[in-house]
């Protein structure tokens, strides 16, 4: 089904228009509105196949306003419905799909639509076991395990900023951790084109549909197989299997986007790692008593050791158990290690 929007400052040509599409079937009508300003955030939050567009209109003509629409997105499919044949050769200028004139001819109409079905026929395979990771260096992966090259450090940022909040995020909330220190005409103008290259780039990685913006809220929309925060979930049921253990020293080493320099996720990264200390601690406290302690035992002390969580017992611990290992080498270069820290503290 074709996802279209109408733009005309006569609201029963508005009305007509929808009328008659309508009657043709197999599409639908995102918006209706009489002014650009006031159809720009849907053209911006949605994946719009085409937009039937008046030309004579009052401050900008529909020439103009074509161009804009490109400028966003250039994929978007421009027919122009006007009473005035003059401007056939400036709207194919723009790469318009249609010119047609007003009265509008229903079958005329009717073989424009399927002109744009035919074109939005060549689409790429949607994906169905896309990756994502947090930890380490934030990135999206294919069924093939290939990375998407990001055009931008900033297309990158977008993209993680709206999955890690896993919702509806205001324009202005963006603007303020993205871009504080510009002026708010310059920060919108800026999240206009980041969103527009996050889209582009999610859909030449077969992603239909990525994003949507309802209420000035943009929202990010892809489901994955795979997502390595659902590690935070098991955590909670302490359920202290070797396969968790390993898969929890190795995020809290990475970090949650740990590999980024993100001011806005910094306090979510602290918290994650808070839990992981915290699940790291409990199994210690569980198992210190118990003979035949295995090696991730005492992996997962040089990670508390690493991070600073009860740093005496731990340094205790860590002694004991390659003692009773009978790796006394490795006993004593801890033992060293801990009079260091005890000198420091």
């Amino acid at each position: 089904m074709l996802k279209a929007l109408l733009i005309d400052d006569e609201i029963l040509a508005l009305n007509l228009l929808e009328i008659l599409l309508r009657d043709i079937g197999d599409v639908e009508i995102v918006g209706k509105f009489t002014n650009f300003d006031a159809a720009l955030n849907t053209i911006l939050g949605q994946q719009l196949d085409v937009i039937f567009l008046d030309i004579e209109m009052p401050g900008k003509n529909g020439i103009q306003i074509a161009e804009q629409i490109l400028e966003i997105n250039e994929e978007i499919n421009i027919v122009f419905v006007t009473a005035y044949d003059q401007y056939a050769i400036e709207a194919f200028r723009v790469h318009a799909v249609d010119y047609l004139l007003k009265p509008i001819d229903p079958m005329r109409l009717k073989r424009s639509v399927e002109k744009i079905k035919k074109r939005s026929r060549i689409a790429s395979p949607i994906l169905t076991g896309l990756k994502v990771q947090f930890f380490g260096n934030f990135s999206l992966l294919n069924e093939q395990n290939i990375s998407l090259k990001w055009r931008t450090k900033k297309v990158k940022e977008l993209c993680s900023y709206l999955l890690h909040h896993r919702g509806p995020i205001h324009r202005l909330k963006i603007i303020e951790d993205f871009w504080p220190d510009l002026p708010l005409d310059k920060a919108k103008s800026l999240l206009h084109t980041t969103v527009y290259q996050l889209r582009k780039q999610l859909k030449e990685f077969s992603i239909d549909n990525p994003l949507s913006l309802v209420n000035e809220r943009y929202a990010i929309n892809i489901n994955f197989v795979e997502d390595d925060r659902k590690i935070i979930e098991l955590i909670n049921n302490n359920d202290f299997n070797e396969k968790n253990l390993s898969r929890i020293l190795e995020l809290l080493d990475k970090g949650y986007l740990g590999y980024e320099d993100y001011p806005w996720s910094m306090s979510t990264a602290e918290n994650i790692n808070e839990k992981f200390r915290a699940y790291l601690e409990k199994f210690i406290k569980e198992h210190s008593n118990q003979v035949n302690k295995t090696e991730i035992f005492g992996q997962v002390l040089e990670a508390l050791i690493k991070h600073n969580a009860y740093t005496d017992f731990y340094y205790q611990e860590l002694i004991n158990y390659f003692i009773e290992i009978e790796n006394n080498k490795k006993a004593e270069e801890v033992y060293s290690k801990y009079r260091g820290y005890v000198k420091e503290n």
